[in-house]
């Protein structure tokens, strides 16, 4: 890590690995690929996490000011623009209420990401029952369909659509992220509940190409242990010496910089080092990510940001636009 300069989505990473041109052009067959932006600080180092059979799921924490957001959305920025909504659906709640917000139409209260499916920004965590019940009657109806096709799961079933030449039968692989989500267990009358449907959803969610991403400021051990290994993929931004411990299985990320959007990934569970890995984040600015009005460069099709873009080339592509309501307040 030799220099204390912060770096640019645009620059740094949107113009090198993810320029206009190759938007939309991978598809999510062999898992979901993660970036978080430049490993070991190297512009010449891109490098994805995959979410696959392997490694479903993921789980980040940072303490208020680490960078959480700026890393969350560069992740939403490069899975948006790297994959079209016939390939990726999102879910996304926030239970801090703060941040997914600007990712809505404030006219229209609906998603302004073609690929959400559901989008909230709530401090209520009873919200989760309902989300994770429609999670699981989802998996309900992909484990119908694995069987009438007797396959064993996602990869195989889209690679058996492709096949037969019917690759609009294809499944979208879902990324649910749930930022803030020890809300979901706050509320003692439900926790109990919620513990249940969550550990029923991880149960059969892998092999049909659902993938959850947890992320936390105040990461206080409240999963058990049998969640947790099902959670492979660590990402760690500044945080207390015992909180990098528990999670990331090394102090290190105690000793991340404030400013700088340093991180630390492991790729399992923090039991060993091996795979841990540092990157730097590149921050997007609001006005190039969200804002039409402020943004005064355009991106080369006469977009003003990068939503804007994406709603562009979801109506040029014949893409259907899911036009997820917002929950919550904008």
């Amino acid at each position: 890590m030799s220099t204390n300069i912060g770096i640019y989505y645009s620059e740094a990473f949107g113009s090198r690995y993810l320029p206009k041109e190759k938007w939309w052009r991978e598809n999510t067959d062999s898992g979901i690929k993660l970036n978080f932006g430049l490993q070991d600080g190297d512009p010449d180092k891109g490098y994805d996490t995959v979410l696959d059979s392997s490694l479903p799921n993921a789980l980040c924490v940072g303490i208020p000011g680490s960078g959480k957001a700026p890393l969350v959305n560069q992740m939403v920025a490069s899975l948006v623009t790297r994959y079209s909504p016939t390939a990726l659906s999102l879910v996304m709640v926030d239970f801090k209420d703060a941040e997914f917000c600007a990712f809505a139409d404030k006219t229209t209260h609906q998603s302004r990401i073609p690929h959400a499916s559901f989008i909230a920004g709530t401090k209520d965590g009873s919200v989760s029952i309902p989300l994770l019940n429609g999670l699981m009657d989802e998996m309900s109806r992909r484990l119908a369909l694995f069987v009438a096709e007797d396959v064993q799961g996602i990869e195989s079933y889209n690679k058996k659509m492709r096949k037969a030449k019917t690759s609009q039968k294809c499944l979208p692989r879902i990324l649910v992220v749930l930022d803030e989500f020890q809300v979901m267990f706050e509320d003692t009358s439900i926790s109990d509940i919620v513990l249940q449907k969550l550990q029923n959803l991880l149960a059969v969610s892998a092999s049909c190409g659902c993938h959850l991403f947890l992320s936390s400021q105040s990461w206080k051990g409240v999963l058990p242990a049998d969640i947790m290994k099902q959670l492979p993929v660590r990402i760690v931004l500044r945080c207390s010496e015992d909180v990098s411990i528990s999670v990331l299985g090394s102090p290190v990320a105690a000793l991340l910089k404030p400013k700088y959007g340093y991180v630390y990934t492991n790729t399992e569970a923090g039991t060993s080092q091996a795979t841990t890995r540092v990157w730097r984040t590149p921050f997007i600015p609001d006005e190039e990510f969200f804002d039409t009005e402020k943004r005064k460069e355009v991106i080369p099709d006469g977009s003003l940001c990068i939503l804007d873009a994406l709603q562009r080339m979801a109506t040029e592509q014949g893409v259907a636009d899911r036009k997820a309501p917002f929950i919550g307040r904008l």
